[in-house]
């Protein structure tokens, strides 16, 4: 009893000094008060190089956006652990300057830099999504600008169907109690409450369906909470209770409001909310905590593919990475072909020469996904402004005008449209890749000279695409989870939907279903 209870004691001291070392590290990469842009001077071209750039270079975001998986691709983190450790940020602490001493502690140390990394790119998103130019433009632009949304929501919803109707003919004393994560507009939940409507008016729901729904609304933005809120109104015949819980979404194991709520969660539901997340393991581990034991979730959202997988992409074995080291005159020095972080963990002179070097990383993608990757760019044309959408066809389309009944426009072919898929389609068959800065940011828009026509975006480039939500939700603790493409999920229900011939993107959506417990 009494080595247990000792050794019970040594996992809390170990547990208490990483805590230690992930807050100091935190707060040394950070300005004071924290928000977007807010790196510390002396850490900008490590993590924030393009934040006194002008439009749109400014809007890429900090690096610290890239999801876990792929943020090792992005920021040199030996040579940032090694600068944290130069800095004198350890000093006083030399139970946590030892991780960052000894060769042997790497792996830990490497994790301490990237929870820290991941806690700032969540931050990041406060900024972003307190800003009323982002709600407008989500309400505005995105998802006005294609019914795939619309689409998707409903197809959630329809998803659905069995659960609800199985529950309603249970006689629970409990409410049914739908988590909606970042319900944003609401449609999601409007969908879902939408299909009980249905439900109701065919018969499908026994007499006593009414006021048995709890609904629990948990996003950043109170505009979002209220709108969503004041949408539900619709449906008070279905629902006893409203709970609203602002936070962001990288941080619901710090609410306490939902705490409450733990274990007792029916179902959860997020639409194109999920990826606005640096860190879908911590993320989903939450999620997994709130759900009952057969509780399960429900998740559509924007894959595009691994957009930000890397700095630079290029076709070949997806998933497969290069890595170049390169000295202060841009030389290369060495170059892995097949690399992975294991490989500096497992070797101190690479991780020497890693902390010691310019890092540059090409991540392979294969034609799919650099169909997925280009969509998800020439939608960024529309959201900084370049060219404004045109709702029929969703092509980008400059310098708008009235010509008959509707509103057309040409394609930005002449400038930057055709500029992106020329050079990307060259790029990522080239050796060097496609950079999807130097050659889109930089290359298609800024040299074009063309200036936006439209509404300037609040939103930043670098968003959490790219993960295999079903993959991180069995490793979060999930029973069982699958990733379905959205035109399988469509297909199910053809006959009750509308052809999906006029919209575009509809491969980059990936619905996921997961259940807690078998």
């Amino acid at each position: 009893m009494i080595d247990a209870v000792a050794e019970d004691n040594v996992v809390l001291q170990e547990r208490q000094r990483q805590e230690r070392a992930r807050n100091i590290i935190y707060r040394e990469l950070m300005k004071q008060p924290v928000g977007h842009g807010s790196i510390n001077d002396e850490y900008r071209d490590d993590l924030h190089p393009w934040r006194d750039m002008p439009y749109p270079l400014n809007r890429v975001g900090t690096l610290t956006r890239v999801t876990r998986r792929f943020l090792p691709n992005w920021v040199n983190i030996p040579k940032l652990s090694r600068k944290l450790l130069r800095r004198g940020v350890f000093e006083g602490f030399p139970e946590i300057q030892n991780i960052f001493l000894y060769g042997d502690h790497r792996k830990l140390r490497d994790r301490l830099v990237l929870d820290a990394l991941c806690t700032i790119g969540t931050e990041s998103y406060n900024d972003e999504w307190k800003a009323l130019e982002s709600y407008d433009q989500l309400e505005g632009v995105i998802e006005s600008s294609t019914n795939i949304p619309a689409k998707a929501n409903k197809l959630l919803a329809n998803c659905l169907r069995y659960q609800f109707a199985d529950f309603f003919r249970r006689q629970s004393p409990s409410p049914y109690t739908i988590l909606d994560v970042g319900p944003g507009t609401g449609n999601t939940s409007v969908a879902v409450f939408e299909s009980l409507k249905q439900m109701r008016e065919k018969g499908i729901l026994p007499p006593n369906y009414t006021n048995r729904a709890r609904v629990i609304l948990y996003d950043l933005q109170p505009r979002a909470l209220d709108h969503t809120t004041q949408r539900l109104k619709s449906y008070d015949e279905f629902i006893k209770e409203i709970v609203r819980i602002q936070g962001n979404i990288g941080e619901l194991r710090k609410s306490e409001e939902l705490r409450r709520y733990e274990g007792r969660v029916d179902v959860i539901i997020a639409g194109a909310s999920l990826i606005h997340n640096t860190d879908p393991y911590a993320l989903f581990g939450a999620l997994h905590d709130v759900l009952s034991h057969n509780g399960s979730i429900y998740v559509w959202d924007w894959h595009c593919g691994p957009s930000f997988a890397a700095p630079t992409l290029r076709l070949g074995k997806s998933g497969r990475r290069e890595m170049a080291l390169r000295d202060g005159k841009g030389e290369t020095i060495l170059s892995i072909g097949d690399y992975c972080e294991e490989l500096c963990e497992d070797d101190p002179n690479l991780e020497e020469l890693t902390a010691s070097h310019t890092m540059d990383v090409t991540y392979e993608i294969d034609e799919k996904e650099a169909a997925m990757v280009i969509d998800n760019f020439r939608t960024w044309l529309d959201l900084w402004g370049y060219a404004p959408a045109q709702r029929v066809s969703y092509y980008p389309v400059h310098g708008l005008h009235e010509r008959g009944a509707g509103v057309t426009g040409a394609r930005v072919t002449e400038t930057i449209d055709e500029a992106l898929i020329n050079n990307f389609g060259a790029g990522v068959q080239s050796k060097k890749g496609f950079n999807c800065v130097r050659d889109f940011l930089e290359g298609c828009v800024v040299q074009s000279g063309v200036q936006p026509a439209g509404t300037k975006t609040a939103y930043y480039f670098i968003e959490g695409y790219g993960d295999d939500y079903a993959a991180v939700m069995r490793e979060s603790g999930f029973a069982d989870a699958i990733d379905v493409p959205f035109s399988k999920v469509f297909y199910s229900f053809s006959t009750r939907e509308d052809s999906l011939a006029h919209t575009k993107g509809s491969d980059s959506i990936r619905f996921t279903f997961g259940c807690k417990g078998r």
